[in-house]
């Protein structure tokens, strides 16, 4: 993500990040549902709760926003292929 335009995202478990909240859907995924691969993701622009722009980011950092998204979720689908022996 952070090759495409420069910008760093924070990474660690969601009660490190954010602070500790009960009953969330990725403790649902997790523990009920069976997703092994399930995480969470916050806008560009800062840490939780504010960050720079709150849950609306002005225009122009949809789109960038959106191919890093993008990039990182092809690097994930790509590495979870590899672990699972699927054919790319």
């Amino acid at each position: 993500m952070t090759s495409l335009y420069g910008v760093d995202y924070a990474v660690n478990t969601i009660p490190n990040l954010v602070g500790e909240s009960a009953g969330a859907s990725i403790d649902w995924t997790i523990a009920v549902g069976g997703v092994p691969y399930s995480y969470g993701m916050e806008l560009r622009g800062g840490p939780f709760p504010v960050g720079v722009y709150g849950f609306v980011l002005p225009p122009e950092e949809i789109c960038p926003n959106s191919r890093e998204v993008f990039a990182f979720h092809q690097v994930m689908a790509e590495g979870i292929f590899q672990e699972l022996g699927i054919p790319e």
